[in-house]
């Protein structure tokens, strides 16, 4: 048949009998283990060969250990990969103050029924909402801001600048006032800067100096005074170190979106370092008049 390979048996040499079909031909001989040289170590059986010999429950064993090993290293070699391309000199953690009892709140009109639930709402819940624009800070957004000097060489602030990215008519809703003496929590940062989003032309980035130098900002520098002293900059960060600050963008006017940029030196090159809200930009809207 096709595909079947016969043997013939070759005789035997001191028999004249012809050869039973019936009888199997004999297999071939496998050749002798090579003998280990005298006096050396005998050969160790190979992973494959000494996994067969497990039960399974110490094979089940042994996989779940290599998965786990495997599921190590993934992440610190991504964690590897990133500190290198980015670099670790500089720590950055932005902290949006989402106080629903010392600021004021704009509920919009197809959220009313958040209204009675806005005092009571956890961290994770009021990010929901302002993610999906139920409610908007009114008049004011502010963040803190904290750096962390975590590479082996100090790293120089160099400047804050500022970017309105949209600019719409004030959000229309229910306004919520804060009941307020709920207290301030921590000391006063070092700095701060407020800038007056209103008096930015929409895509222009103004700098920390040309915020000082403009007359239509006073009214924010003052506003900034509430939340520490002006912020002084270039401000050089020790290593190991903390620098905290607020940053205030400040309308009543209009429904703004904006964003900050901080710009510091490493020791060898310049970055640049958006600062925005858990959705992307921070937004603010005045009161409807």
């Amino acid at each position: 048949m096709d595909g079947e390979t016969r043997t013939t048996p070759e005789p035997a040499p001191d028999s004249g009998a012809a050869p039973d079909p019936a009888q199997p031909a004999s297999p071939e001989p496998r050749p002798p283990e090579p003998e280990p040289e005298p006096g050396g170590p005998p050969p160790r059986p190979s992973l494959l060969r000494r996994l067969r010999t497990l039960s399974t429950e110490n094979k089940i064993a042994f996989v779940g250990v290599l998965i786990s090993l495997i599921g190590l290293a993934v992440p610190l070699a991504v964690q590897l990969v990133h500190a290198i391309s980015r670099g670790d000199n500089l720590s950055l953690q932005i902290t949006p103050v989402n106080d629903v009892c010392n600021y004021s709140w704009m509920v919009s009109d197809g959220s009313r029924e958040l209204e009675p639930r806005l005092q009571t709402a956890d961290e994770d819940q009021l990010v929901s909402w302002i993610r999906e624009g139920q409610i908007v800070r009114l008049d004011r957004a502010v963040a803190k801001i904290t750096l962390f000097g975590a590479g082996d060489r100090p790293v120089r602030l160099q400047d804050v600048s500022f970017t309105v990215t949209r600019r719409a008519a004030p959000v229309r809703g229910v306004k919520m006032v804060p009941p307020g003496g709920c207290g301030a929590g921590g000391d006063a940062p070092p700095g701060a800067v407020a800038v007056n989003l209103d008096a930015i032309a929409v895509g222009r980035t103004v700098s920390l100096d040309t915020l000082k130098a403009s007359p239509r900002q006073r009214e924010a520098t003052n506003a900034a005074l509430h939340y520490g002293q002006p912020l002084d900059l270039p401000a050089t960060l020790p290593t190991q170190d903390y620098y905290t600050f607020y940053v205030v963008g400040l309308t009543d006017r209009y429904d703004c979106s904006w964003r900050a940029m901080l710009t510091w030196w490493d020791g060898e090159k310049q970055h640049r370092t958006t600062v925005g809200d858990h959705s992307g930009d921070f937004r603010v809207t005045a009161e409807p008049r």
